[in-house]
């Protein structure tokens, strides 16, 4: 009698195992199935985040970039319509944000800068640096070295890149570059 009870409690306690089991199996699948889902909702808002936050990086450098030509091109006019443009470059020395400007006058040989000194062409050569396209003619005053970065050709096969699509000419503004086009701006120039 004693091995019939025992073969019955037997008989009983395997298929409470295997009910327990086949439910701890099932909550782990769904436990799985439910952590992988929030890792890759995770994973995906981290890239969108990552990607709005290069956006707004790339934006506000645009911006400044922008603002520093307006800003040069102002000081320039500026410069231009005054009487005596030297009192002008003085008066930035006490202006923290710029770090120097200087200023030679057309047809001088020595000009002057916001921080007082003296500033002339003696000791320095003069030389550009351009992006241009092949067919382009360049002319420059004698003396002046001339480095000529050729765009829309094989090394450079895209238009010459600024800050502005709205150019004169054909042209790839910085922001819009893919990073094949910047690799291969940087080993241009």
């Amino acid at each position: 009698m004693k091995k019939k009870w025992n073969r019955r409690r037997t008989d009983k306690e395997i298929p409470l195992l295997f009910s327990i089991i086949l439910v701890f199996f099932m909550l782990g699948v769904v436990v799985f199935s439910v952590s992988r889902k929030i890792t890759k909702e995770m994973s995906d808002s981290a890239i969108q985040n990552l990607s709005e936050s290069l956006d707004l990086m790339k934006g506000t450098l645009e911006t400044i970039l922008v603002k520093e030509a307006e800003f040069q091109k102002l000081i320039a006019q500026e410069i231009a319509a005054m009487d005596n443009p030297g009192e002008f470059i003085h008066s930035y020395n006490r202006n923290h944000t710029m770090v120097k400007i200087s200023l030679v006058l057309a047809g001088k040989k020595e000009g002057v800068s916001n921080t007082g000194e003296a500033f002339s062409e003696e000791g320095h050569e003069q030389a550009a640096l351009a992006g241009i396209y092949q067919e382009d003619k360049v002319e420059l005053p004698e003396g002046v070295k001339f480095f000529p970065v050729y765009f829309k050709t094989e090394e450079l096969p895209f238009p010459i890149a600024g800050m502005s699509d709205e150019m004169p000419y054909e042209s790839t503004v910085y922001g819009q570059m893919t990073e094949e086009m910047v690799s291969q701006f940087e080993r241009a120039f």
